[in-house]
């Protein structure tokens, strides 16, 4: 049973029969779903309620409220967690650019460090968080806790010691800052991510800029151009010629290519 904060309508403007992972019904702000099999303990169940609209007004929801009854008693409960921030709008970074470090091949299927540089028009306040939207198609392969760090742009470094952990299959979060960046002040951060199998121009890379403790989005951009991904290289090459045949003009002939891929 999932009980909504107060600030959702009743109902949860879902129209018709719900939609959920599990079998639900939906009375007020209560969203009761029916397992179809056993749950073990310990096991970790994840739950999808579809197309509930939003509250009308900005800002925190408020708790949400979780009970796992099995005839009527209640067997676990969490009264307090989920709370979810909401904006009218959110703003634009007024730059953003993603760039390569070094002189590195960047080929399908290496690990590469990227390198992103943003700056606002207004200031982006101690506390927040930013996250990397890599493309959903281009398959970049993310860990759970890439490697990452804040770094110097024109001499100066955001303040803070800065983590990065993998937050959706193509979504990266970077916690850690602990001051204000003053406006316009250019600022950037590195993560290192495992690239695509194939070659080619990416999709743009996003930006989010999102308020503390909160998924409210406060700015948000993407590159213009994305990221170009040379391809592997192919090694091992060796040509053999038929054996025990001379080759000679005009004649059909035969030859063993052997080589090794860089990726499946």
């Amino acid at each position: 049973v999932i009980i909504y904060p107060s600030n959702y309508i009743d109902g949860l403007g879902i129209a018709g029969v719900p939609s959920c992972t599990y079998t639900c019904t939906v009375s007020g702000k209560v969203v009761t779903l029916t397992f179809d099999k056993f749950v073990r303990a310990g096991t970790e169940m994840v739950i999808e309620v579809k197309k509930v609209q939003n509250p009308g007004s900005a800002g925190s929801s408020g708790n949400f409220q979780l009970f796992h009854k099995n005839g009527g008693l209640i067997r676990d409960q969490n009264l307090a967690f989920g709370v979810v921030g909401f904006s009218n709008t959110f703003g634009s970074l007024a730059s953003f650019q993603v760039s390569k470090e070094g002189a590195g091949t960047y080929r399908t299927g290496e690990t590469a460090q990227y390198n992103f540089q943003f700056d606002s028009n207004t200031q982006i306040v101690s506390g927040s968080y930013f996250v990397v939207e890599f493309p959903t198609d281009d398959t970049f392969v993310l860990a759970d806790a890439p490697n990452c760090s804040k770094m110097e742009v024109n001499g100066i470094a955001m303040s803070g010691s800065f983590t990065c952990s993998k937050i959706d299959t193509n979504k990266v979060a970077v916690r850690g800052l602990d001051a204000a960046i003053p406006i316009q002040r250019v600022s950037g951060f590195y993560i290192n991510v495992q690239n695509p199998p194939f070659s080619g121009q990416s999709l743009r890379v996003g930006l989010w800029v999102l308020r503390a403790n909160t998924n409210m989005i406060v700015m948000r951009r993407y590159d213009n151009n994305g990221i170009f991904i040379n391809p592997g290289t192919l090694t091992g090459m060796t040509v053999t010629p038929q054996a025990n045949v001379t080759p000679s003009l005009g004649k059909a002939f035969s030859f063993k290519l052997a080589f090794t891929t860089q990726n499946p």
